[in-house]
Formats: C-alpha cells, structure tokens, sequence
C-alpha cells in the first residue's frame, strides 16, 4: 500500500498492479456490538478474541481509530437542521477551497464530490432499514 501498487506473486509469474487508494474501515467494538452498555454481555476474553481478527499488518496500516458512542435511533431520527441549507452550502466551498490549495503542489490527487439527491420515499425506506439494524424489535 506504501508503494501505491499491489503485487500479486504466482508460481510461474509475478505482476504488480497500481493501486493509489485510501484504506477505511469501520467493525464493532465487540461480538455483539454493544460494547460499553448495558446490553453487551461479552467477557473482556471474547471481545479480546473478537479483536485479535484483524491480522497484524492490516492493523499496522491503520492510522487513525475511532471510537464512535452508540446513537439513539430516536434522538438521531428527530434531527432537525439548525443550520441553513445556503450556510451549509458556504460552509462546504469554503472546505473545498482549503482542500484543493492544500494539494495544489501534489500531482495525480484530484479532490471530487458527488452528490446523490434522495427522494422522500428513500429516505424513509433508509430511516426503517437504519431503525430495523439498531434494534432487533424492528427488525424486518
């Protein structure tokens, strides 16, 4: 990943393949993903264990860990938008700017957004399947 390409070794032939990309994971915390509340009954061995999966060099290659609390479904549903959608809209262009002058001196980084506008109905469908995945009651 160093290298910015990925070398595949055979047998008979070896070939090395570019691969300029940026490596994000994300995994549960524990087994059963409720690590740090009231609902998580893994011992301190089996959430060991359950860590010990992601092999040392992918591990190694990992920079930056984050612990993410749990949201409530309820509080995050409720949402409602304290900031306009033009100050938002500032707010963004104003981190593109920044982005894009601190890769100027770099070749071969090209900083691109894309946006997908979703529809009312996608976005409901997306809140049943966001509330069926948090708790088991509503599972589909």
């Amino acid at each position: 990943m160093e290298d910015k390409k990925v070398t595949i070794s055979r047998v008979k032939y070896t070939n090395s393949y570019p691969a300029n990309f940026m490596l994000v994971a994300a995994m549960n915390p524990c087994q059963c993903g409720y690590y740090g509340t009231d609902k998580c009954r893994c011992t301190d061995y089996e959430v060991l264990k359950y860590r010990q999966k992601i092999s040392g060099p992918i591990s190694d290659r990992i920079d930056i860990q984050k612990y993410v609390h749990p949201v409530d479904f309820m509080n995050l549903s409720n949402f409602t938008a304290k900031t306009s959608s033009s100050e938002l809209r500032e707010r963004v262009e104003a981190a593109r700017i920044i982005q894009n002058k601190r890769f100027e001196k770099y070749e071969n980084i090209i900083s691109r957004a894309g946006f997908t506008f979703m529809s009312q109905t996608h976005l409901l469908r997306g809140r049943i399947l966001l509330l069926s995945a948090t708790d088991p009651i509503y599972s589909l």
